[in-house]
Formats: C-alpha cells, sequence, structure tokens
C-alpha cells in the first residue's frame, strides 16, 4: 500500500497531472533542447536524438517534480516543508522553496558530499545530518515532518512529482512526436514511470527501455519479481539512480505496466558512454543520465533503421 493510502494512478492520470503541472511550473522550469546526436546515429545507424535535462534548472529533471510538488502547497499556511537527499533531489527541492517562498529543510547522511551539500545550502535550504544513509536520513525526514505538522517532499513517490517528471515527455511529444524507442534512466522511478505513462496514455507505440546499473538495479529486479524487493546494492557511477525502491511506491505498478524492456549496465560501460558524451558531442553528463547512452552503445544493432530519444537525466557529478 501507498504511504499516502490506496491509491488509483494510472497512465491517464499521469497524463492529467503532467497537464495540469504545466501551469505551475512554467516559467520557472525549462523546456530543456532535444538535440540530434550524429556520432550515436551512425552508431546504430538511427537517428538518435538527447533530451539534455542536464540543461534544466539546478541540473537535472528533478526541478520539475520538485516545483509541482510545492506549488500544490500554495494554500498551506506554514510554508515550510522538510525532505531528505544526498544530491539533486534536495537541490531542485532548495531551489523550488527559494522561488515559492518556502523554507526548505534537507536532511542528509553525515557522509554525504560536500560539495553537493554547498550547494544545497546555496539554495537557501537548511541542512540536517542524520544517519550513516539515505534511507536513515530519510526516516528522520518523515519524522521530523509528521512531528511538525509539515509536507514531506518525496523524490519519487507522489503523483505530483510523477506528474511534474511526466513533463520531460509531453516536451519530447512536442518536439519530436512519438519516437520508436525512449530509453530513460530508472532509480525510485519518478522519471521513468512519468514518461512511460505519457506515452502509453498517448496510445502511441513508442517502446520504453528502462535503464539501470548493475550495481543497483532494485526496481528492474523488482518488475520481474512482480513485487518491490530488498535487494543489496554496490556503490555505482551512476549514484543519481542508486538505492532501494520505497514500499507500496506508486512508481512500482507504473513501471511494470508501461515500460517495455530492461537493460543493466556496468560500471565500465557507464564510463565510456559519459567520456563519450564529453569527448564527441560536448556534453556533461552524470554517471546516471549516460545510462542509455552505454545501453544503445552495448546493443546498437537493434535500434536500427529508427527514431530514438535518450534522456540525459543530469549533469551534476560528484
Amino acid at each position: 500500500m501507498s504511504p499516502f493510502g490506496p491509491i488509483r494512478f494510472d497512465a491517464d492520470d499521469v497524463m492529467r497531472e503532467a497537464l495540469a503541472a504545466e501551469s505551475r511550473v512554467r516559467p520557472a522550469v525549462l523546456e530543456t533542447p532535444l538535440r540530434e546526436c550524429p556520432e550515436l546515429g551512425r552508431i546504430a545507424g538511427c537517428r538518435c536524438w538527447l533530451k539534455l535535462e542536464n540543461h534544466q534548472v539546478t541540473g537535472s529533471f528533478k526541478a520539475r517534480g520538485a516545483m509541482n510538488f510545492l506549488a500544490g502547497l500554495s494554500e498551506f499556511r506554514k510554508r515550510e516543508v522538510v525532505t531528505a537527499s544526498t544530491g539533486n533531489h534536495g537541490l531542485a527541492v532548495a531551489w523550488a522553496g527559494s522561488t515559492l517562498g518556502f523554507s526548505v529543510t534537507v536532511v542528509v547522511p553525515r557522509d554525504a558530499s560536500s560539495a553537493k551539500i554547498k550547494a544545497i545550502q546555496q539554495s537557501g535550504a537548511a541542512i540536517r545530518y542524520h544517519g550513516d544513509d539515505v534511507v536513515l536520513a530519510e526516516k528522520e525526514a518523515r519524522r521530523m515532518a509528521a512531528e511538525s505538522g509539515l509536507p514531506y517532499v518525496p523524490p519519487y513517490n507522489h503523483p505530483r512529482v510523477i506528474g511534474g517528471q511526466a513533463g520531460v515527455a509531453l516536451e519530447v511529444e512536442k518536439q519530436l512526436g512519438f519516437p520508436d524507442h525512449l530509453l530513460v534512466p530508472v532509480g525510485g522511478g519518478g522519471l521513468a514511470a512519468g514518461m512511460a505513462a505519457w506515452f502509453a496514455a498517448g496510445r502511441g507505440s513508442t517502446r520504453i527501455v528502462g535503464c539501470q546499473p548493475r550495481n543497483s538495479d532494485v526496481m528492474a529486479a523488482s518488475v520481474t519479481a512482480g513485487h518491490i524487493v530488498e535487494r543489496p546494492y554496490q556503490p555505482t557511477l551512476a549514484s543519481a539512480s542508486a538505492g532501494g525502491v520505497e514500499k507500496g511506491s506508486i512508481t512500482f505498478p507504473l513501471c511494470r505496466d508501461y515500460i517495455h524492456a530492461w537493460q543493466r549496465v556496468s560500471e565500465r560501460e557507464i564510463r565510456a558512454a559519459m567520456a563519450f558524451l564529453e569527448d564527441r558531442a560536448g556534453i556533461s553528463a552524470e554517471g546516471a543520465a549516460a545510462m542509455p547512452v552505454a545501453v544503445l552503445m552495448a546493443d546498437p544493432e537493434q535500434y536500427s533503421g529508427s527514431t530514438v530519444v535518450l534522456v540525459i537525466s543530469g549533469g551534476n557529478r560528484e
């Protein structure tokens, strides 16, 4: 069960929320470029396009869901929120809070990256350290929010967050139409669930490929098992996609029902994809954002003769 109680949230619901989000998040959230990449197109024999969310405000797609969530709290009297994050989500919530006039507290584990902590603080949020990993930090953030009667801003497990992230798919359809294949990074599933559900609701034939690191593939393993599983994970260059999936997360059935294929990539393949983007396309991408490139380069033949969109989800490296 979702922590929000029994909830129905299918592809049509995602599309409605994504359309509603458009009026909430613009013009603060940018329409990011969709750029053709002939270098990758030649490798796979296809028309290959990169959706450049590394050009988004705060450097990742997370700004979309954070802004949509906080904008939906416009009548909330206290105008304070709490969240937990070690990176892109915390930065996005801090930025959205500063933009909309909310005080933001971000709970982080004690070993969080000092560079990311500094970026979050520079966006105006207060930092609170707790525990040795993000799971403990999230539990503390939820406790603080409940005790204070404040909203907790989840990184992926909420309709408004998923609807905000689905704006990436809305823009792809506007800019290109329905591609044959769309390759998207997957962690907790907010971005992938939103995009996959958008294209499903549009009744198109786009094949959605979920991309995960072999070192942290909980969503793919959960889909295979038919339920959310707990699975040990190892450090990965795709740190923005690392970690578990919350029990009862509404992203799970969306990913299960609307993502057509799952591909896992090694650390060597992620590193090579990051280098390819930097050297051949002039794009600085974080590890998670490079996974779609790694997937295409690992098996280029299956994309021959088609139109492919790779979601470059962010550019905030460690």
